[in-house]
């Protein structure tokens, strides 16, 4: 029945392919489960957990998997949130494509605050100065009185 997991995803790694090799980077999506029931639903599970095992073991620099099997889950889901975020038994609402954008949204701002985060360049020695503990004569006096002093920032006082 059907086309095969492992066909579905050698077709999905030659798309892929195509981004990473313009130096792009790719967030795959798995495959999210489906309202069926019965025997078809066995079939389709096992077909449907085999294609996203294979995109979940997928590794390639700049590739990266986003759950969206484990984070839209229908069976586990209330009645009314079924029928908020399911049209069918197939297609989402539009409640439920907000649903996924705001997921799959999150994961992208994960990933790439984690990739800027590892791009970092190593932080700078602090370069400290001889009047780095002085204490000034305006910094004497009653702090609340505004007109008592100056106001005098020093890296010091930042750190």
């Amino acid at each position: 029945m059907g086309v095969p997991p492992e066909e579905v995803f050698e077709k999905l790694k030659v798309i892929w392919d195509i981004a990473l090799q313009q130096g792009c980077k790719v967030l795959a999506l798995t495959v999210p489960e489906a309202a069926l029931h019965g025997r078809i639903r066995e079939r389709v599970d096992a077909q449907r957990n085999k294609l996203n095992d294979l995109i979940k073991g997928y590794k390639r620099d700049d590739f990266y998997v986003f759950d969206l099997h484990k984070a839209v889950p229908y069976y586990s889901l209330s009645d009314a949130d079924k029928a908020k975020y399911w049209d069918d038994h197939l297609h989402f609402t539009p409640d439920g494509y907000d649903l996924i954008g705001n997921k799959v949204g999150m994961a992208l701002v994960s990933i790439l605050a984690r990739e800027k985060t590892y791009h970092l360049s190593p932080a700078k020695r602090r370069r400290i100065f001889k009047d780095d503990d002085k204490l000034f004569e305006e910094e004497a006096g009653d702090p609340t009185a505004i007109d008592q002093g100056y106001v005098v920032v020093r890296r010091a006082d930042l750190d």
